[in-house]
């Protein structure tokens, strides 16, 4: 290095003697919330991934045990998945727009999860009405129960999703356009 420096009649500039090291590798603390924020939402995600599952679960138990499916059920259930593809790819491209549209399909689909609570099916009215055996009834009860937990657990992973993503979005930088 010296040679090349001798070589050139001149010393090295300042500032390019590695003392300005400490100084270059801080990272911005606008990106470390960027990357604490991308990983709650990764993990809200699974939390979801898991109700999602769980729904799905009831839903074909409840097809399989020969009962009328509530369609609130059935929709809210498909519009979380395509809310969470919607939102890992926005988290995963960080694309704002993908992350605007997780927020509200997730919403909805909480939203409508609440609807299908409210409307007396995890009450077990749809039990009461049954001609079938007392084992399957106690099976839809017990699964009716844990679909009551899912849907609290879902509303309350919605509850700390959304204040993460509108954070994640204030703290990402914009995308440049050439």
């Amino acid at each position: 290095m010296q040679q090349r420096n001798q070589s050139r009649g001149g010393t090295r500039p300042s500032g390019t003697d590695g003392f300005d090291y400490s100084y270059r590798m801080t990272v911005d603390q606008r990106y470390r919330k960027v990357a604490q924020r991308r990983a709650q939402l990764y993990r809200s995600f699974l939390c979801q991934a898991a109700c999602q599952v769980w729904g799905i679960l009831w839903v074909a138990l409840v097809i399989l045990k020969g009962r009328e499916v509530d369609r609130i059920a059935m929709l809210s259930t498909a519009i979380g998945i395509f809310a969470l593809f919607a939102g890992e790819t926005g988290r995963r491209w960080s694309n704002p727009k993908l992350l605007n549209l997780y927020m509200l399909t997730s919403s909805i689909a909480t939203t409508l999860s609440l609807k299908h609570c409210d409307l007396g099916h995890l009450s077990g009215q749809f039990i009461s009405n049954s001609n079938q055996d007392q084992d399957t009834d106690s099976l839809l009860v017990l699964f009716d129960g844990f679909e009551t937990c899912r849907v609290l657990a879902g509303v309350l992973v919605q509850i700390i999703a959304v204040p993460v993503t509108i954070s994640l979005l204030k703290n990402m930088s914009a995308k440049r356009t050439s």
